[in-house]
């Protein structure tokens, strides 16, 4: 038996060639998801960078959060690229529950840029004092 794994980077040909084109991703409803939960979904928007942030680019956190709090959650990335669509399937409260903790999550996440943006502005500030000794203006005043 031969083992061919390495045979296309052997012969030079790139991955992507051996790669299959993905389409769109389809989901089995899962065992322990009841049919009835699907009338009616509820939707909400965020935007795109928090949620990669929040689920990661491949969306690998998605299958525990559904695990954990028993619903199903979709996360689309719109066409303009600046939003993403979020849906969640379940009971309304449980519903409800799992948009208030993402709304959380994602407000800590703008907090924490927020935040992280105005220690660059103090650092240019400080390295702009540090170079000479003219008089500058503080940029977070």
């Amino acid at each position: 038996m031969v083992d061919n794994a390495g045979g296309a980077e052997a012969r030079g040909e790139p991955d992507s060639l051996m790669l299959p084109p993905q389409g769109p991703m389809i989901r089995l409803r899962p065992w322990w998801f009841p049919v009835e939960e699907l009338k009616e979904p509820l939707l909400f928007y965020l935007e795109a960078w928090l949620v990669d942030l929040m689920f990661g680019r491949d969306r690998a956190v998605i299958p525990k959060i559904e695990w954990m709090s028993q619903v199903l959650l979709t996360v689309d990335i719109m066409d303009s690229r600046d939003l993403a669509k979020i849906t969640i399937f379940g009971r309304p409260r449980v519903q409800n529950r799992v948009k208030s903790v993402v709304l959380a999550v994602a407000s800590w996440h703008r907090k924490r840029r927020h935040r992280s943006e105005k220690m660059e502005q103090l650092e240019e500030f400080l390295k702009a004092g540090a170079s000479g000794p003219q008089a500058l203006q503080h940029p977070i005043a």
